[in-house]
C-alpha cells in the first residue's frame, strides 16, 4: 500500500512473484492472494485492514513507529534524529525491503512481454555456455525386427549453446530521502526498477532478430541458404502464403543423405507497431473482399490459424542489454514464427531463481552513511534453438 500498489492484486498470486516475496520475508503476500482467488477472502484480512490505517504514513513517521516497537524510551522529537536511530533497527530493512519487493513483483509481472507464445523456455544450473539436448532430428522410428531390441534414437545438440548473463543495478535511499518522502504512498520507483528487468527478455529477443548474427555454422541466422529470408514479401495475405510456404518446405538430411522434411506449422505473425493494423486484419477477418466486389470462395484462409504480436522494437531498433549497441529497426520488417513456440527462440533463466528478479537490501555502514541500499539482479539469457523454425520477410 505505502508502494502504491494494490495488495490484492492477481500478479502476487503467481509462482513468479511467490519466489520473489519469499525471498523478501513477505510471502504471507502469495498466499494472501492465492487464498483470495480460491475462497474469495482469507483471515489475512484483517491484517491488511490494520496497514491502511499506515498507509498514508511519511517515511519519517514510519521509522517513528519502528523505534516506538523497539525502544523503551520511544522516539525523540527531532525528525532528524528519529530517522539515524532507526537504521540500527533490525525491522527498517524488512519495512522498506517489502515497499521495494512489492513494487518491483508488480513492475515485473505487468509489464508487456510481447515475446510471450512465441518463444520457450528453460533453466540452467549456472552461468556458463549451456547447449540445449534433445533428440535427433535426423532419425525417427524404425521397422522393428522380430526378436531383437530396440533401435537407439539418438541425443544430439538441439540449437545454440548460450549463456545465462546477470544484469544488475542499485539504488540508495540515504537519510535525505527518508526526510524528503521519496519512498512516500505515491513514490513509483520500485514499480519502475521492475520494468527495467522485464524489458530485459524483449531487448534480448529482438536484439537477436535484428543482429542477425551468424550460428555456429559459420551462416547468419536469416540467410538464403537456409531458406528463411523472403524479399519483396511486403505483409499482405498472399505474402503471409508465401511464407508459411517457406517454412513447410524446411527440411533436415538423414545421416544418409536423404532430406526429410520437418513439416513445421506457422502460427505465429511478429510485426513492428506500423504493420500492427494490417498485421490484424489479415489474421483475423473472416473474409477477403476486393474492390467493391465480394468474390466467390472468400473465405479467410488465415482466419483464426495465426497469432499476432507487434512491437515498436522492431520499427525503431532496441540496444542489446548484452552489448550495448543500437540495432537498426524497420516498418516493414516482418516475421513468421513456428505453432508450438518451442523450436526458434529460447530464454534462458538461472535455475532457482523462479525466472524472476531477486532483489536485497542492506543497510549503508560506512563511516558518515545514514541510509539502505538495494542491489537487482535478474538472470537471463536467450538462445536460437532452430533457424528454421523462423522467416524473415522484407518488403
Amino acid at each position: 500500500m505505502r508502494a502504491g500498489v494494490r495488495l490484492d492484486n492477481p500478479v502476487f498470486a503467481t509462482e513468479t512473484a511467490r519466489v520473489v516475496l519469499e525471498r523478501s520475508e513477505i510471502g504471507w503476500l502469495y498466499r494472501f492472494n492465492r487464498d483470495i482467488a480460491d475462497r474469495g477472502n482469507t483471515d489475512a484480512e484483517q491484517i491488511v485492514d490494520v496497514g491502511r490505517r499506515y498507509a498514508s504514513d511519511s517515511s519519517a513517521r514510519t521509522c517513528e513507529r519502528l523505534l516506538e516497537m523497539t525502544t523503551r524510551e520511544g522516539a525523540p522529537n527531532d525528525v532528524e534524529e528519529i530517522v539515524q536511530r532507526s537504521f540500527s533497527s533490525p525491522y527498517l530493512p524488512r519495512v522498506f525491503g517489502s515497499i521495494v519487493s512489492v513494487g518491483l513483483v508488480a513492475g515485473y509481472m505487468e509489464y508487456p512481454d510481447s515475446t510471450s507464445g512465441w518463444t520457450s523456455e528453460a533453466d540452467w544450473a549456472d552461468f556458463r555456455n549451456n547447449q540445449p539436448i534433445g533428440l535427433d532430428a535426423t532419425q525417427g522410428l524404425r521397422r522393428h525386427t522380430r526378436g531383437t531390441e530396440a533401435k537407439d534414437v539418438d541425443f544430439a545438440d538441439y540449437g545454440e549453446a548460450y549463456a545465462v548473463n546477470r544484469y544488475t543495478g542499485r539504488f540508495v535511499l540515504d537519510e535525505q530521502d527518508i526526510i524528503d518522502d521519496t519512498v512516500g504512498a505515491n513514490q513509483t520507483m520500485p514499480v519502475q526498477m521492475g520494468a527495467m528487468a522485464a524489458r530485459l527478455r524483449p531487448d534480448l529477443v529482438y536484439a537477436v532478430l535484428q543482429t542477425n548474427g551468424n550460428l555456429s555454422d559459420g551462416t547468419a541466422l536469416f540467410h538464403s541458404s537456409r531458406g528463411n529470408v523472403l524479399t519483396t514479401n511486403a505483409l499482405s495475405l498472399d505474402n503471409l502464403g508465401k511464407a508459411e510456404a517457406a517454412m513447410a518446405s524446411q527440411t533436415v538430411k538423414t545421416k544418409s543423405g536423404v532430406a526429410r522434411p520437418l513439416n513445421l506449422m506457422a502460427g505465429w505473425v511478429v510485426v513492428p507497431r506500423a504493420l500492427r493494423p494490417l498485421g490484424k486484419q489479415i489474421v483475423s477477418s473472416a473474409s477477403v473482399v476486393h474492390g467493391n466486389t465480394t468474390q466467390t470462395g472468400n473465405v479467410n484462409p488465415f482466419a483464426g490459424e495465426y497469432q499476432l504480436r507487434s512491437d515498436a522494437r522492431l520499427d525503431v531498433g532496441v540496444v542489446n542489454p548484452l552489448t550495448e549497441a543500437k540495432t537498426t529497426g524497420s516498418a516493414t520488417t516482418w516475421y513468421l514464427f513456428e505453432q508450438s513456440g518451442q523450436q526458434a527462440i529460447q530464454v534462458g533463466y538461472r535455475r532457482g531463481t523462479g525466472r524472476a528478479p531477486s532483489i536485497r537490501v542492506r543497510p549503508l555502514t560506512q563511516p558518515g552513511q545514514f541510509g539502505l541500499g538495494w542491489d537487482i539482479a535478474h538472470d537471463v539469457g536467450v538462445g536460437v534453438i532452430k533457424a528454421a523454425a523462423m522467416v524473415r520477410c522484407t518488403a
